[in-house]
Order: structure tokens, then C-alpha cells, then sequence
């Protein structure tokens, strides 16, 4: 990575995993300059990750914000629903990540979607269900 104050090259210094998501925190010095700065690392799921369809046999990114729409639309009766479709997605993308596979079939997201709703509120569950399994 190059310094953002000087534009030359820098290396790491110290690196610590997050617990709660699959990214990366690093601290970084410039070799010229020497001055330091912090970096949060995640991965770009649309470039690492391709979703299969199984009725199409085809391929495609995967893509957060239509896995945020598609829940957002199951909490339309919640209140705080874009925080809480937030969160949930966050969620599943790490449950997607732990498995540590690139690709990832869409009735695997369907069904971890269904789960983490039916836990967190059973009526969002529900209008999931109704949506995306016929």
C-alpha cells in the first residue's frame, strides 16, 4: 500500500484479526515519511464470491445489497427495520464466509436468510418464506 501523505511505499507493522467479522485491522508505516495510519481490510464478496442458481445454472457476484433488499423487505411491519436488516445481513455474510467456499448456491442463502429470520422474528420469517420458496 502506498502512504497517503507521501505516496511512497509502506509496510505493516502490526495486524490483528476482527472477532466478530471476517476483516482485518492493520497498523502501517511509510518507508520514506515513517508516518503511521490504521487500515480496515474486509473482502470485496463481489469480486471473492459467486452466487450459482441453481434453476439457470448460471454464475454471478454476489451482491450485499440485494441480500439487504430482499430482507428489508421480509421486516416492512418492524419499525427500525433498516438498522435491523443491516445487522442482519451482516450476519449472514459472515455466516457465508465462515464456510470458506467462493461459491455459494442461492438456496444455501435462502436458507441461512430463513433461519436468522425465523430466529430474530418469526413474522419477517415468514414473509421471507412466502417470497423466495415457492
Amino acid at each position: 500500500m502506498i502512504c497517503p501523505y507521501c505516496g511512497y511505499k509502506s509496510h505493516v507493522v502490526n495486524s490483528r484479526s476482527h472477532s466478530k467479522q471476517d476483516a482485518v485491522w492493520r497498523r502501517r508505516e511509510c518507508i520514506k515519511c515513517l508516518s503511521i495510519w490504521t487500515t480496515d481490510e474486509k473482502y470485496e464478496l463481489s469480486t471473492t464470491h459467486r452466487v450459482f442458481e441453481d434453476k439457470t445454472s448460471d454464475f454471478e457476484p454476489f451482491q450485499r445489497d440485494k441480500l439487504f433488499v430482499s430482507i428489508l423487505d421480509s421486516l416492512r411491519h418492524r419499525k427500525r427495520r433498516t438498522q435491523e436488516a443491516g445487522a442482519i445481513t451482516d450476519t449472514i455474510i459472515n455466516k457465508i464466509l465462515h464456510d470458506r467456499t467462493a461459491i455459494i448456491k442461492t438456496t444455501k442463502i435462502q436458507e441461512l436468510t430463513y433461519k436468522t429470520l425465523r430466529l430474530f422474528d418469526p413474522t419477517a420469517a415468514a414473509v421471507y418464506n412466502a417470497t423466495h420458496f415457492n
